[in-house]
């Protein structure tokens, strides 16, 4: 990205992306390009720096993924929040909020980045042969 004018602004977004930030939140800030302008300088044809800034980013992406996935792990270890005056007990309203908010990031987090997805193996059906042994006489 030696030669580009927006050397700069490439990489404050891949740190705002490494760092778990989404692009859009980084796009709304003021004078900041927006989202369709990031992405086409990812999809500039023949050019060795959209190439690099298009791999650099995927990359972003992933240490990103992995920065939100430790954040829940932190919301997770606080203490939780207790009420009542004479019985100290957990807020259930607490516990369901938390349960949501770490469900919705895993789900988001399984479609954005392949670390975090359901493991689904393939089987090609020709390579299956099934033999059944019954024990009754064949005629």
């Amino acid at each position: 990205m030696k030669a580009s004018p927006y050397k700069e602004t490439i990489e404050e977004v891949l740190f705002w992306i490494s760092s778990g930030q989404t692009l859009r939140a980084y796009c709304r800030q003021k004078n900041k390009p927006c989202y369709a302008t990031i992405y086409s300088w990812m999809n500039i044809p023949d050019c060795n720096e959209s190439e690099e800034f298009s791999k650099r980013f995927a990359h972003a992406r992933e240490r990103g993924a992995e920065m939100i996935g430790e954040s829940i792990l932190e919301s997770l270890n606080e203490p939780p929040r207790m009420i009542g005056e004479d019985e100290q007990r957990i807020d259930p309203a607490w516990v369901q909020l938390k349960r949501v908010k770490a469900d919705v990031t895993l789900r988001l987090l399984s479609k954005w980045s392949s670390r975090y997805s359901d493991k689904v193996i393939g089987i090609d059906k020709a390579d299956i042969n099934v033999q059944v042994i019954t024990g009754v006489p064949q005629q």
